[in-house]
């Protein structure tokens, strides 16, 4: 307890160097009431800032499962368009072949 009133630490201290005035001890308890005031203010800061960056990573974790399910979607209808393209150019080639051994 004397550490916290005194805010030094009972090993490190000299025998004649505890001893403090009341009023030195109730500017030493008010300036330590003003740092835990502060103190507190700065965890509720802080708590906000964590409450907004977690909405702020459930948003964008939201966005990223849409385009990812738009990407899988374009993916699937760029290789139906890809397969349909080639079995075009398939039957184009096998259409010019055929003209080919009519002339």
């Amino acid at each position: 307890m004397r550490h916290f009133i005194t805010g030094q630490r009972s090993g490190n201290v000299s025998p004649g160097s505890c001893e403090r005035s009341p009023s030195q001890l109730e500017m030493l308890l008010r300036a330590k009431e003003i740092e835990a005031e502060y103190l507190q203010k700065e965890i509720g800061c802080l708590r906000n800032e964590v409450q907004s960056l977690t909405k702020e990573k459930q948003s964008l974790c939201d966005r990223y499962k849409e385009v990812y399910v738009e990407l899988i979607g374009m993916k699937g209808r760029s290789e139906l368009e890809i397969r349909d393209l080639r079995e075009h150019l398939r039957l184009a080639n096998a259409a010019l072949q055929e003209g080919r051994r009519d002339t």
